[in-house]
């Protein structure tokens, strides 16, 4: 599973589809209100500008794990980077942490796009685990099932976020040892001289070392990503009826809207 394929799931679909009318709607009271204004919609509108705004914020938040990987392996050396001191070292320590962390954040905005599409209404600092899947509405349902896979899984990297939380950054040996030559060469060249015979090997030992962290961590990554997105498509499975549901649920009594314009119910028909 790629993050492609959750842009180009049936639920984000659906969603951005339903909000569409929205934000044509906040962008004409602008128009004529001026941009200062700010445009308040009623409960069926505000229902779904915040789940397209969570399913987005998510959505970029995958693109950025997979983006990560290439960061990784992309580094190009410049009189810039050299002048900051940006060394191939630091460039991939910096993007394991950045990584790792972001995996541990991916839950965090997976339960607020639930608690939005089940409206919940509850806020940021509240959309916890025991909360959402506590919550009688969700535990009659199959999503509780399907996030504790997805927190499951995640679990894989929580210590390592913890320790670069909390002590002092990611620890692992290979990254040290690179660290130690990047430092000791980087000593040498900072001082303008010429690195000693009895430590020649220095930098070869140094590219083999980045060889050798930058694969195994790509191949880690891109693994993980897979197996978390295709986790993560299948809450977007358990979502979708839901949000159909939710959606007829809020719409203004009385209106009565054309399917070009209804896409949830032209949608809901088709999957019936």
């Amino acid at each position: 599973m790629t993050h492609d394929e959750l842009r180009d799931h049936n639920f984000t679909k659906l969603v951005f589809d339903a909000v569409r009318p929205v934000i044509v709607a906040e962008h004409e009271y602008q128009q004529r209100h001026g941009r200062d204004e700010e445009y308040i919609p009623e409960e069926h509108g505000f229902y779904l500008t915040r789940a397209g705004n969570r399913l987005a914020t998510l959505l970029t938040h995958c693109e950025q794990l997979a983006h990560a990987v290439l960061f990784l392996t992309n580094y190009r050396e410049t009189s810039s980077t050299q002048r900051a001191g940006i060394t191939r070292a630091k460039h991939i320590r910096y993007g394991m942490e950045s990584y790792i962390v972001r995996t541990q954040t991916l839950y965090d905005l997976v339960l607020k796009l639930v608690d939005a599409v089940f409206h919940l209404t509850n806020a940021d600092a509240q959309c916890r685990h025991s909360t959402i899947v506590q919550n009688l509405r969700l535990k009659r349902t199959q999503v509780p099932k399907l996030l504790s896979r997805l927190q499951k899984k995640l679990t894989s990297f929580r210590t390592s976020r913890n320790k670069i939380i909390h002590r002092g950054g990611y620890q692992e040996e290979d990254l040290y040892r690179l660290e130690l030559y990047t430092e000791l060469e980087e000593s040498y060249r900072r001082a303008g001289e010429a690195i000693p015979p009895d430590l020649a090997f220095l930098p070869e030992a140094k590219r083999e070392k980045i060889r050798e962290v930058v694969r195994k961590r790509k191949a880690e990554f891109t693994r993980f990503n897979s197996s978390v997105f295709q986790l993560v498509s299948d809450v977007l499975d358990g979502l979708y009826g839901h949000f159909v549901e939710e959606e007829r649920r809020l719409r203004p009594i009385g209106s009565k809207v054309p399917n070009k314009a209804n896409p949830v119910d032209a949608k809901s028909r088709a999957a019936d």
